[in-house]
């Protein structure tokens, strides 16, 4: 599965990289957002717009799993 860390990546630049990665990849992806609450809501905000579902990884918190419906 395809991954996409977010740590060091501001709040503010979080949809330019998920519209760059999202663009390239085939679902289910892995988003690492690491224990921030912000970023995962903002990840899971911006999958919805691209009609995607997002849950969190069961082995690591810090992780979001993007996948299709």
């Amino acid at each position: 599965m395809k991954e996409l860390d977010l740590h060091g990546i501001f709040h503010g630049q979080v949809h330019k990289e998920l519209d760059r990665f999202f663009a390239k990849s085939s679902f289910p992806v892995i988003i690492i957002t690491g224990q921030s609450r912000r970023m995962k809501e903002l990840v899971s905000q911006i999958a919805l717009k691209y009609g995607l579902l997002t849950r969190q990884s069961i082995s690591n918190p810090g992780r979001l799993i993007v996948y299709e419906n």
